[in-house]
């Protein structure tokens, strides 16, 4: 069979292409008994040319620059493709596949994201579930700092919602966390029974922060304690409520342990501090009582009242004796008048003026009874125990007076007698 010289230029690669495969010839086929030659006989010996990775060239300009491409600086050859040499040295840094995994190890779920085929069954079924099985597997990932806490509401736990204890027994009250617990813990009130520990924190919930604590007794009882924590430092427990139905079987500590409102003798509410009480109620249904351990009652201001009587039972009374010398005595007193100056905190007067009376110094070598020394060395006086005095004064000057009358009426008539005789003896002359 003879061959047609053609000009391979004058017809389309295609051509050529199949042209050769009807040959029985390929790029990869060099050892084919035909000689290319023979088929590209006439032509241009620049016309056709093969490049350095056996890919048919138009021309050698072509080749050259395809041979320019393939260099092995730029592109290697794999199996699976032409890639620059930078990414098969990554790929083969990979490690293969185990050939152990089975085929199910990697699948595709319906929203086109790679998994295990066990979770690709699990997500797949994830809209069949019940509330109870969402509620159970979120509880199952549940924990703290999981961003899924099922338990808490704004990062609340839901106990604290409904005001439940939480905890042992034995916490802490000195460093628990939450806002509610039971606890018979020797940093509660008292070990004897247990409580129920309310907590406020400030700002943070934390077993530093600054808080308050509230504790109401569990068993045999409702007392109830406050104490704080400020600059992790805890204040002592304070008593605030007694019993039961507002009795106070005890007492109220006010401010410190030395201050107390007790139940004092009767019918009556003790006031108590270091120095002494008073008590203060009526004891029976005619009067209101007051009573003190003190030597006296001070009152710093004008006391009003529409009668002052003082206990003068002679029961009450022994070695009783007359004052004597009373006119003598209220004779050396001096009254003064006078103004009140500010030197003494004791001194509130509600008058600004003048004022009268006596000086305590000046009554007390006469009248020593009516005058008192307090503590601090000031002294007083008893105007209603002068009233005494000035009776006996009255009294003895009276009897001076009535002596002295009585003399003066006799005196008088013996005077009348003598005038009476001298006229009779000048009449009988």
């Amino acid at each position: 069979m003879g061959l047609k010289k053609i000009k391979v230029s004058q017809l389309p690669l295609t051509s050529i292409f199949r042209g050769f495969k009807s040959l029985g010839i390929d790029k990869d086929n060099k050892s084919s008994a035909i000689d290319l030659e023979a088929v590209f006989n006439g032509n241009k010996s620049d016309a056709v040319d093969s490049d350095s990775s056996d890919i048919l060239a138009t021309s050698k300009a072509v080749k050259t620059l395809n041979d320019a491409k393939a260099s092995k600086d730029i592109a290697t050859t794999s199996a699976k493709g032409l890639m620059s040499s930078d990414d098969k040295s990554k790929l083969d840094e990979l490690e293969e596949h185990p050939s152990s995994h089975s085929a199910e190890m990697i699948d595709e779920t319906t929203d086109r994201q790679f998994c295990s085929q066990a979770e690709k069954n699990s997500w797949n079924d994830g809209g069949a579930m019940s509330a109870n099985e969402i509620l159970t597997a979120l509880k199952t990932v549940d924990g703290s700092g999981s961003g899924l806490d099922a338990d808490t509401v704004d990062g609340m736990h839901g106990v604290y919602l409904r005001g439940q204890n939480y905890g042992s027994s034995g916490s802490d009250p000195n460093t628990t966390i939450y806002p509610n617990i039971l606890s018979n813990h020797a940093n509660s009130p008292s070990t004897s029974y247990y409580w129920h520990i309310e907590t406020r924190f400030y700002t943070i919930i934390s077993s530093t922060a600054n808080r308050a604590q509230t504790a109401v007794q569990y068993n045999s009882g409702t007392n109830m304690y406050v104490r704080k924590c400020y600059s992790n430092t805890w204040s002592a427990w304070r008593k605030v409520i007694f019993s039961d139905a507002a009795v106070f079987s005890t007492e109220i500590q006010i401010n410190n342990s030395s201050t107390k409102i007790q139940e004092g003798s009767g019918n009556t509410i003790r006031l108590r501090t270091n120095s002494g009480y008073a008590d203060i109620g009526p004891q029976n249904t005619s009067h209101c009582h007051i009573y003190t351990d003190r030597a006296d009652f001070y009152f710093n201001k004008l006391i009003q009242a529409t009668d002052f009587q003082t206990t003068s039972d002679r029961r009450f009374k022994k070695r009783v004796k007359a004052i004597r010398n009373g006119l003598s005595k209220v004779m050396q007193l001096k009254p003064v008048t006078f103004y009140w100056n500010n030197k003494s905190k004791k001194v509130d007067r509600y008058s600004k003026g003048r004022d009268i009376g006596f000086i305590a110094q000046d009554v007390e070598p006469i009248m020593p009874e009516v005058v008192n020394t307090d503590i601090d060395g000031n002294k007083s006086i008893s105007y209603m125990k002068m009233s005494a005095i000035n009776t006996a004064a009255i009294q003895e000057l009276t009897q001076e007076l009535r002596s002295e009358v009585q003399d003066l009426k006799e005196q008088l008539h013996f005077a009348l007698m003598e005038i009476k005789t001298l006229k009779d003896g000048s009449t009988n002359k």
